[in-house]
């Protein structure tokens, strides 16, 4: 299967290159978020169960947590309790919208970081994470 120029089993082949053997849960989850979609966990646990005949919770925390700690995804938390997976691996920041509860990236070219503090002693700066969250407007 294709989808926006992405292909299982060049998937397939990326998860074997890590060192990660590529089970159908895997492959699904990272092509879901390679599709240029952000998804939390229990999204793509529902997304999972359309298309398979039962996928477990476990399964798909597991699969997100292997995923992350081999550099292939990046997590990022919206909110106490809430985080949104992302496979961009290009530098960018995001808006949060807090009224669709949708993340929207931002080139890393649009967003310039100044003014930051010193680093502790013996560390060197490794990247800022920026995310801007938007809304609807008040009613007054």
């Amino acid at each position: 299967m294709k989808a926006q120029g992405i292909e299982k089993h060049h998937i397939e082949q990326e998860l074997r290159d890590k060192g990660i053997q590529p089970t159908a849960q895997r492959v699904e989850v990272l092509f879901h978020l390679r599709t240029g979609c952000h998804h939390t966990a229990d999204e793509l646990y529902e997304i999972l169960n359309e298309e398979f005949s039962k996928v477990s919770r476990a399964t798909v925390y597991n699969t997100l947590n292997l995923l992350k700690d081999h550099g292939l995804i990046g997590e990022v938390v919206v909110e106490p309790g809430k985080s949104i997976f992302d496979a961009n691996a290009h530098a960018h920041y995001h808006f949060y919208n807090v009224d669709t509860k949708e993340l929207i990236d931002i080139p890393a070219d649009q967003i310039c970081v100044t003014c930051l503090p010193g680093y502790p002693a013996g560390k060197e700066f490794l990247g800022a994470d920026v995310i801007i969250r938007i809304g609807e407007p008040a009613s007054e």
